[in-house]
């Protein structure tokens, strides 16, 4: 399975922790499970992957544990909608290396372990 994995510091990422929560049936569905780490070695890393310093941003692994994508509050185009998440996560599964998505960062290893059982 794929992951959608959200860094979310405390009080900068509640609206999107919601919204991700009311997306998480319909990303499920479609074979990405949506990972919130909790422990701050995890959050850390991936935030430095992303460049994201304290604010939130995303990352679509997947499940060879591959980033397929990166993406932070604002950007274009926006991961808000479902259908796209959907749309980027079907792509991913298709896709053989290499592969790079718009605004995405290159491909690397994210790590066994690190997207919470992605």
């Amino acid at each position: 399975r794929a992951a959608l994995v959200a860094i979310l510091p405390r009080g900068s990422g509640d609206a999107r922790r919601a919204a991700l929560e009311r997306l998480a049936p319909t990303l499920h569905e479609a074979g990405v499970d949506v990972v919130l780490p909790q422990d701050a070695e995890t959050a850390g890393v991936y935030a430095r992957l992303g460049g994201a310093g304290e604010g939130p941003v995303e990352f679509l692994v997947d499940a060879r544990g591959f980033v397929r994508a990166r993406w932070r509050p604002g950007e274009t185009p926006s991961w808000d909608d479902p259908e796209r998440l959907v749309a980027l996560a079907r792509a991913a599964r298709g896709q053989a290396f290499p592969f790079s998505m718009g605004s995405g960062l290159s491909i690397f290893p994210a790590g066994p372990g690190r997207t919470g059982g992605a």
